[in-house]
């Protein structure tokens, strides 16, 4: 029930007393050259039942609903068809269906709705004053919010073609043109005026002369569907509603979702509505295949415009799109191509960025989404790492040419700043600086919970002895060595994974695929040969195991405490790290033959993502499962592109970064493209 209605309402249109409501004149103004509108002309009180004798129609006052007299001079008459009305009860989808039928007298007017209304006597906020079952007792305010309108069913699925009245509007249409008065719900039924006998072909025109005042040529069908509910099951609604005239031409017609299956449109066969009349406006739904017209994600059933309380459907969730798609909620970030070497994308929910080493600046980043770059911060491009906080970037890098070996802990705005509240920690550290086995793998970042923990290469002294020149002390290469932080970069001493030490062998990598969670950390070690490395710290120790394969693009550490890699290359693997052993498990997508697997990043739920490449196709991605089987490769970008980076969002959508390079025509540099994909 609505707590005020606009007394300007009940003034000029009906008085709010016993006699005659105002009227517009029977013959419209020419409106051929102003915008369309809507004119309020009364108020009738519709009860829709089963039973068509307990059909009944009568033109009310808006704020009592007492009945109103009309002034037959006025033209607008409405009477009960009291032929038999069957109900539809739709078992499967556990709905009903009733209608009712309404004459209409209308001389002279054209495009009658009778739109429903929320009044002081209506049932909460809902158009409703009475919903009763089928014993005729009656039933409370969500049995009222539950009543849906609906074009009449002939059956299960098939709107009736001579009874598909309903219309919808926009919020905004209903807002901008019903003017003085209670703004009505955006839903209601139009008058037609039938032009064959089944009155599937029909005009919303009446003819100036109506023939007298007992000649009914217009016809309006109300109809609505309910809830199968046993005995709260209604079979009679009695509801409010305006009567408005729209000026203009045009035809409203709407699809409900009920058609969507069969393709009809308000009940005619219109494949995706190509066979209606030019003047029909055509209205409809998300699932609808019509491809013009005005489509609706939401109608208004009950509550105000501000807070509504029922929607005709389930609202549809705007950002859905198909699997493999593009995320319609995403816009994609295009910018020219950032001369990075060893790319990595990163993001964290709110921000993306792009890591690398730019030539004559050393390791930076830039922002692809978020707050954009103001400074561009530069360390060695030889040893450094980053990772990405919910606000924050933390850096790792060698410290070169210092005196003692050491590394750098740095933590700076997203824009490149660095953050005044952070000072930089130099930590003194067992590191190989000079040409050797060790000087290109950086100090690796890595989260864990709260605190962060950094990886590193140590050496430790040994006794080197030699005939005739006596013995000396030497530093050896020994391995992998961690220390944790928190992230405003105090060590933990007391951590049960600082300062763990693990042999391992000397590779020489810029990168080390590595991952971390659920209490431990893992770091790939990757050599030219047919083996890897995986070196694994947790509150058990330190452990290492040789890896049957190389080149691996990403890690995962489950729940259980296994290892899920990703290699890539031609035949891309799977491997699974267990406290027993290696389960190797070959990835069987769908034409990955002749293609190269460059880039790959897990999801939470362990599946993950494969960035694919090929010189003769446009780049792709494919999902893959633990079991090794993968779906279709879906395409990412252009022939002549290629597939930079893969990651996973906080949405846990696919991100993808493909570089574009322009015809020779256009010139230029290089166009990077991120974009995100629904799974």
């Amino acid at each position: 029930m609505r707590a005020t209605l606009i007394l300007a309402v009940c003034a000029a249109l009906v008085g709010c007393s016993t006699g005659t409501p105002s009227i517009p004149p029977a013959t419209p103004p020419d409106t051929s050259q102003l915008p369309s509108r809507l004119d309020l002309l009364g108020y009738v009180q519709v009860t829709t039942d089963a039973d068509p004798l307990e059909t009944q129609v009568q033109w009310v006052n808006p704020v009592t609903l007492k009945p109103q007299s009309l002034d037959p001079a006025a033209g607008v008459q409405f009477r009960a068809v009291t032929a038999p009305a069957p109900l539809v009860n739709d078992t499967v989808r556990g709905e009903r269906y009733l209608h009712s039928t309404l004459q209409v007298h209308a001389p002279g007017r054209r495009n009658l709705y009778l739109l429903a209304v929320d009044t002081p006597q209506t049932i909460s906020d809902t158009a409703f004053t009475s919903v009763r079952n089928d014993a005729g007792a009656a039933l409370g305010e969500a049995a009222a919010r539950a009543v849906k309108p609906a074009h009449r069913m002939s059956a299960p699925g098939a709107a009736h073609p001579a009874g598909s009245d309903l219309v919808v509007f926009t919020e905004a249409e209903i807002a901008a043109r019903t003017g003085g008065g209670a703004a009505p719900f955006p839903w209601g039924f139009a008058a037609r005026v039938c032009l064959n006998s089944a009155c599937s072909s029909y005009t919303r025109t009446f003819d100036p002369d109506g023939g007298g005042m007992l000649t009914y040529p217009g016809r309006v069908t109300l109809a609505f569907k309910v809830p199968l509910s046993g005995a709260s099951t209604p079979r009679s609604v009695s509801g409010t509603f305006a009567v408005y005239q729209e000026s203009g031409d045009d035809i409203r017609v709407t699809q409900t979702t009920d058609e969507q299956a069969s393709g009809t449109v308000a009940g005619l066969n219109a494949p995706n509505a190509q066979a209606l009349p030019s003047a029909f406006r055509v209205t409809h739904f998300p699932g609808s295949s019509v491809p013009f017209g005005t489509r609706l994600n939401a109608v208004r059933t009950s509550g105000p415009a501000s807070a509504p309380t029922g929607t005709l459907f389930a609202v549809a969730d705007p950002c859905a799109a198909p699997s493999g798609s593009q995320d319609p909620c995403f816009t994609p970030v295009v910018r020219q191509e950032i001369e990075l070497y060893n790319p990595s994308l990163q993001t964290n929910g709110q921000a993306t960025l792009l890591f690398g080493e730019r030539s004559g600046f050393g390791f930076t980043w830039d922002s692809l989404v978020g707050p954009q770059m103001t400074s561009a911060p530069s360390l060695p491009s030889s040893g450094a790492s980053a990772f990405l906080l919910p606000d924050r970037v933390l850096t790792a890098h060698i410290v070169p040419n210092s005196p003692s070996q050491s590394f750098q802990i740095d933590r700076w705005f997203l824009s490149g700043a660095p953050d005044p509240a952070f000072s930089p920690i130099t930590i003194p550290y067992q590191l190989v600086l000079e040409s050797g086995a060790w000087s290109d793998l950086p100090p690796i970042v890595l989260p864990l919970g709260a605190e962060i923990v950094v990886v590193a290469p140590f050496q430790h002294e040994e006794i080197s002895c030699a005939p005739d020149l006596g013995c000396t002390q030497i530093l050896v290469n020994a391995g992998l060595r961690t220390l944790v932080f928190t992230s405003s970069g105090q060590q933990v001493t007391g951590h049960p994974l600082n300062d763990l030490r693990a042999s391992a062998p000397t590779f020489t990598q810029p990168r080390s695929p590595s991952c971390s969670g659920n209490g431990q950390v893992s770091v790939t070690l990757m050599d030219s040969g047919s083996a890897s490395t995986l070196v694994t710290f947790s509150t058990q120790g330190a452990t290492t195991r040789t890896l049957p394969r190389t080149n691996i693009l990403a890690c995962q550490i489950q729940p259980n405490g296994n290892t899920l890699i990703v290699t890539g290359g031609t035949a891309p693997r799977l491997l699974t790290v267990t406290g027993s052993g290696v389960t190797d498990v070959a990835l069987v997508p769908g034409g990955f033959q002749n293609r190269r697997v460059e880039t790959a990043a897990f999801y939470a739920d362990g599946r993950f993502v494969l960035g694919v490449q090929t010189s003769s196709e446009p780049p792709a991605t494919a999902e893959c499962g633990p079991d090794g089987a993968c779906g279709p490769l879906r395409p990412v970008g252009p022939l002549d592109s290629s597939l930079a980076a893969v990651n996973v969002d906080a949405s846990g959508r696919p991100l993808t970064l493909v570089v574009t390079n322009p015809s020779p025509e256009d010139g230029g540099p290089p166009i990077l493209t991120l974009t995100r994909w629904m799974r």
